[in-house]
């Protein structure tokens, strides 16, 4: 790699916000901003999935040279690097790998080389290591493996061989172990199942497909054994998604029936599925979504009429209202449900805004307003460590928070440059490789770009020790000189 170009921006937006005492506010860590694709092009860094082998993070990035190809990054060094040109010939030719999984030594994508379509492959973050797995859909033709889900020493995915249509196929990582697992569907030739939502439960692969007769169904394969629960009797689907595998040995989901609507059901290799409770009692649906288990219990958003959409949970046998955060048949839509320390965070609406809330055991409460005049509309909810980090509106842009689980402080900041933001319109923003938290950086001037932030520089700096009066919300915008600051990287292009 030829030699680096850096810079420091002198711009740095910190807000921290402080509930307690003045040894709850913190100085930042410090955003390092690497800018892989020159000038204002996108490297679309982290726009995608990503996967972490040992102690690197494989994901997909676009340098200007060499297209959308496999990178590799640590929690150490400054900046990425790439791993190979799979498709070679410039800018326009990329592979386009996605759906980074870890498996045993390797992380296996889908990609194309231009030769073989796309089909499977698998790294280990070298050059060298770099392969193609095996050719499923002979020639140019592609088998797009997905759903990529690791079941014990299986790797499983859906794929088309061009004769079983989108089928469940496994591998033990070598070409002559990637075989057909499943044809769930024989109704006719090249028909395939379409399986979806891949999940290990059990030591079993469980998933939803059709077999061309029952509908969309929840089905299980253990081993060379699959077992198909047609849920909704008859030709009509179920269709089980929400998927979430709980320590109590059941699989959690939400599915279909014409009397009951979309409900809450279990399911385990031994008795099978079962409905737990019909909470819109009726047709209606409740849709319970955003499993998330929580002192004993599992957590969940669900609607009826009478409350709107709040946060329920359950033991398995029963459920319960929990909290109606936005009180009368309002609903507050609790998301993105996530466990920290003794605390469950979400994101939801109340009567004002939609901002980050958390549960106790017992009752709702408001975090923080980080934007105050409006909704901050907080994703992807991240811990790393004893801190929570989202993503997140102060109302002038899209930046980052972090949320000290013990005081519930706040700090927020954001990216440097003209219409900036943190984020992209993936469904996941934040990665996470030990303290070092990566993400997709935004503004007009480098495009979107790969940055990251390191949580072990995040220290209570001297000059914020002193005594300092606090009562109730309190703004403080920290010195330069006791906060880190925002540097910008150039990565020159590479294997050119």
């Amino acid at each position: 790699m030829r030699s680096l170009i850096s810079r420091a921006l002198t711009v740095l937006l910190t807000v921290a916000f402080a509930t307690g005492s003045a040894s709850d506010v913190r100085a930042i860590p410090s955003l390092t901003i690497v800018e892989l694709n020159a000038g204002s092009n996108s490297s679309l860094a982290f726009w995608g999935d990503s996967a972490v082998l040992g102690d690197k993070i494989i994901f997909g990035a676009d340098d200007g040279v060499h297209g959308f190809e496999v990178w590799v990054a640590d929690a150490t060094a400054s900046e990425p690097t790439m791993v190979k040109d799979i498709l070679t010939g410039g800018i326009s030719d990329s592979s386009y790998p996605s759906g980074f999984t870890r498996f045993g030594d390797y992380v296996y994508f889908n990609a194309t080389d231009g030769v073989h379509g796309y089909e499977l492959w698998r790294t280990d973050g070298t050059t060298d290591g770099t392969t193609l797995v095996k050719d499923i859909d002979d020639g140019v033709e592609y088998s797009s493996p997905s759903y990529l889900t690791v079941v014990g020493d299986t790797l499983y995915f859906v794929a088309s061989d061009g004769v079983h249509g989108q089928e469940v196929w496994m591998s033990d990582g070598t070409a002559a172990g990637t075989v057909l697992a499943a044809d769930l569907n024989t109704t006719a030739p090249n028909t395939g199942s379409d399986g979806a939502e891949l999940i290990a439960h059990g030591g079993d692969l469980w998933l939803r497909a059709n077999n061309g007769i029952d509908g969309g169904e929840l089905v299980r394969i253990s081993g060379t054994t699959v077992t198909d629960y047609d849920l909704h009797s008859g030709p009509l689907s179920s269709n089980p998604t929400q998927f979430f595998s709980h320590s109590d040995g059941y699989l959690y989901f939400q599915a279909y029936d014409l009397a009951t609507g979309v409900e809450l059901y279990r399911a385990n290799s031994a008795s099978g599925p079962a409905l737990i409770q019909d909470i819109e009692v009726g047709a209606s649906d409740s849709a319970p979504n955003d499993f998330e288990a929580f002192n004993g219990r599992i957590y969940f958003a669900a609607g009826t009429d009478a409350n709107g959409r709040e946060l329920w949970s359950t033991d398995g046998t029963s459920v319960r209202s929990e909290a109606d955060i936005w009180s009368g048949s309002a609903s507050s839509n609790p998301a993105e449900l996530t466990v920290l320390g003794s605390m469950l965070y979400y994101s939801a609406d109340d009567a004002s805004n939609r901002e980050l809330h958390r549960f106790d055991g017992t009752t709702d409460h408001l975090v923080g307003e980080i934007y105050v005049s409006g909704s901050s509309y907080p994703i992807s909810l991240t811990p790393v460590g004893d801190a929570l980090y989202l993503v997140a509106s102060d109302g002038s842009t899209t930046g980052l928070a972090r949320v000290d689980a013990a005081s519930g402080a706040i700090s927020f900041f954001a990216p440097p440059g003209t219409s900036a933001f943190i984020g992209c319109m993936c469904s996941t923003v934040l990665k996470q490789l030990g303290g070092r938290i990566f993400a997709p950086t935004y503004n007009d001037e480098i495009g979107s770009e790969y940055s990251y932030i390191d949580e072990s520089t995040y220290v209570l700096p001297e000059t914020n020790r002193g005594d300092f009066a606090v009562g109730g919300w309190v703004v403080l915008v920290a010195a330069l000189t006791s906060v880190a600051g925002v540097t910008l990287r150039r990565v020159e292009s590479q294997h050119g």
